[in-house]
C-alpha cells in the first residue's frame, strides 16, 4: 500500500492506493503520523479513488480515525470510493456516522459549509 497526502486549507487529504486491509493498517497510522507530525488540522478527508478492496481491518482503521480526530472535533469524510467500496460502508451502515462524497472537491466543499 501507498500513501500521498496534501492539505488545503486546513484538512488533510491522504490518497491511499492499493488494498485497505490486514498489513497496511499499520502502515497507514505510521504514514498519518509521519506526514501530519505537528500540523494543526480542522478536517481529515481519505479519497479512496485508488483503493482496491477493504476488509474489516480497514473498515476498523477508518472507524479509528473517525473517533481518534472526533474526540478533538475533527471531522473525517470520504470520498471517491468505487462501487464495490461504497456498498461495504453502506451494508455495514457506516455511510450514517462517516459522511461520504461523490468527489473530492465536493468533500471540500462540505468542510467549508459545515464550519
Amino acid at each position: 500500500m501507498k500513501f500521498a497526502h496534501r492539505i488545503e486549507n486546513g484538512i488533510y487529504v491522504i490518497y491511499p492506493e492499493g488494498n485497505l486491509m490486514t498489513g497496511s493498517v499499520e502502515k497507514l497510522y505510521a504514514y498519518i503520523g509521519n506526514s501530519l507530525g505537528n500540523e494543526v488540522i480542522k478536517g481529515f478527508l481519505v479519497n479512496l479513488k485508488d483503493v482496491i478492496y477493504i476488509d474489516s481491518t480497514g473498515l476498523g482503521a477508518i472507524v479509528f480515525l473517525y473517533k481518534k480526530y472526533l474526540k478533538h472535533q475533527i471531522r473525517v469524510f470520504l470520498c471517491n470510493a468505487d462501487e464495490n467500496i461504497w456498498q461495504i460502508f453502506n451494508v455495514s451502515e457506516l455511510d450514517k456516522i462517516i459522511s461520504l462524497y461523490d468527489t473530492e472537491q465536493q468533500a471540500l466543499t462540505a468542510f467549508v459549509s459545515t464550519d
